[in-house]
């Protein structure tokens, strides 16, 4: 997405320096809320007590942006259900079809969609790298995504793998240890 700046640094160092002095209420308040939250995720990745706080300017302008790549996963749909070929080239069995068209009131864009993603380091540019979509875009891109990912001969890193996953959680960690 070409909006850069997102983090409000301000903002964040303060909700940084907050988790890090009282790093004993932090990891209780954490572990609480997690017991307590919903599970969203399919993998359990290591929950930082500090959110990423975005600048509100820069955020709203997201939105038009965000709004178009939605839109963009319904006309998938109404493709997929219009045309042959575009159904040929998703290869889905008919339970999907089944599923696919078992909720039409609401039309074809998603009606609730979770989009997963990153800040790029440096720019601070949102990079949406999947759709979590509770529509038919999800059924039609899941599948693809999987089949896609299973013909991948070789899984370890490459030169562009991102293998550091838990550094910022470790950071804080590391912080709060120093902090007692």
């Amino acid at each position: 997405m070409g909006v850069t700046g997102l983090i409000d640094w301000p903002a964040a160092l303060l909700a940084t320096h907050a988790a890090v002095a009282r790093p004993a209420d932090t990891r209780e308040a954490t572990e609480r809320a997690v017991a307590a939250g919903p599970v969203f995720r399919n993998k359990d990745f290591p929950l930082s007590p500090v959110p990423v706080l975005l600048r509100a300017d820069r955020a709203e302008r997201l939105a038009p942006l965000l709004t178009r790549y939605v839109a963009l996963l319904g006309k998938a749909v109404a493709l997929y259900r219009a045309r042959p070929d575009v159904r040929d080239f998703y290869r889905l069995g008919p339970a999907a079809d089944r599923l696919i068209d078992a909720d039409r009131a609401l039309g074809d864009a998603p009606w609730v969609c979770r989009l997963d993603g990153y800040l790029e380091a440096g720019s601070e540019r949102l990079r949406v790298l999947e759709n979590n979509a509770d529509s038919p875009a999800g059924t039609l891109f899941t599948a693809r995504i999987n089949d896609a990912v299973a013909r991948i001969r070789s899984t370890s890193p490459a030169a562009m793998t991102y293998t550091g996953e838990h550094r910022f959680p470790d950071a804080l960690r590391a912080a709060a240890r120093a902090a007692a």
